[in-house]
């Protein structure tokens, strides 16, 4: 447990100073009902634990249990000192998360949230050059759908969130975007099994295929979306993953469709699948940084959002050039 003392009021008015190490074995204590289990749940001997709630009672110059055969129970006072107990330790995990805060922040800290896609180019150039411009910089990028990565900007969990704008239509007012990149959502296949072959395709045509989604993404909305606008059920996939990575694999070795953010160049898979123009399902849509509104954004994350603004403006091929990928 962490150290530490705190000035606690004693039940006789005075002031005293006891250990926060010892308070929490009062509590556990109170909250078994007996010091034998208390002591079991901590480690510790019965004959220790019972010397440390004796001192207590001491220092205070009150008995805080009442005893009985079964074991404790607190009295008026030990609930009292429940009560003050909480409210101290608390502060304390306050003061230290404080403390931790301050010295992340002396050494420059930005919480990233970014849908699968992102990884592709963007974050990743981002994320090298921001730190190796500034050494003490510390990034967290936070990787999941578009809606729960908003909530977690609103909750104060996220600097800034790297989304499909879409996700955004609900959060008018709350939050303040930027169009960084519009990213285009095709259906693809293996390059040796690909529906087509170079011709257009319509939605008709898939009937009857197969096809591995990713359960929960932007491109598993669109896909929903497009067959409800056309009055027809999405199609249910063979497989569904929570890994786009996994998505290229599968397709990539089987003759299974998706639907998607199409691999760039360099990327591993990127040879290996092909886009299919079905113009009823292909889909541009603008991805960019959303930041609560009027927010204040601290240097680091500032100088990551301009690395971010960068990159997008770079051409494709130099973007390839400079990481690895992945994709949604």
């Amino acid at each position: 447990m962490p150290g530490g003392s705190w000035a606690v009021s004693a039940l006789q008015g005075e002031d005293s100073v006891i250990d926060i190490r010892i308070l929490r074995l009062f509590m556990k204590v109170a909250e078994c009902g007996s010091i034998s289990g208390a002591a079991d749940e901590l480690g510790m001997a019965q004959p220790v634990l019972s010397r440390q709630i004796r001192g207590l009672e001491t220092e205070l110059g009150a008995t805080l249990f009442d005893r009985h055969a079964r074991g404790v129970k607190p009295n008026a006072n030990g609930r009292k000192l429940i009560a003050a107990t909480r409210s101290i330790d608390a502060n304390y995990k306050s003061a230290l998360r404080d403390l931790a805060d301050a010295r992340t922040a002396a050494l420059g800290r930005a919480r990233i949230g970014a849908t699968p896609s992102w990884l592709q180019k963007m974050v990743p150039i981002a994320a090298a050059r921001v730190t190796r411009a500034v050494p003490s910089a510390r990034l967290s990028i936070h990787v999941a759908p578009g809606p729960a990565l908003l909530n977690q900007l609103l909750q104060g969990k996220l600097d800034l969130a790297l989304v499909p704008l879409k996700t955004t239509r609900n959060y008018a007012g709350l939050v303040d975007v930027e169009v960084l990149s519009t990213v285009l959502y095709v259906v693809f296949g293996a390059r040796t099994d690909v529906a087509g072959n170079g011709r257009t395709v319509s939605l008709s045509e898939f009937a009857g295929r197969q096809w591995v989604l990713p359960r929960q993404s932007h491109a598993r909305e669109i896909f929903r979306d497009v067959h409800t606008a056309l009055g027809l059920a999405a199609p249910e996939p063979r497989i569904e993953v929570d890994n786009a990575e996994m998505v290229f694999e599968i397709v990539a070795k089987s003759d299974l469709l998706s639907f998607g953010v199409l691999p760039t160049r360099g990327h591993r898979f990127s040879d290996r699948l092909s886009g299919i123009d079905c113009p009823e399902l292909t889909t541009s849509v603008d991805h960019g940084c959303v930041t609560v509104r009027r927010a204040t954004l601290d240097p680091l994350c500032t100088a990551f959002r301009q690395e971010l603004r960068d990159v997008a403006a770079m051409p494709m091929g130099d973007a390839d050039q400079q990481t690895p990928e992945h994709a949604d």
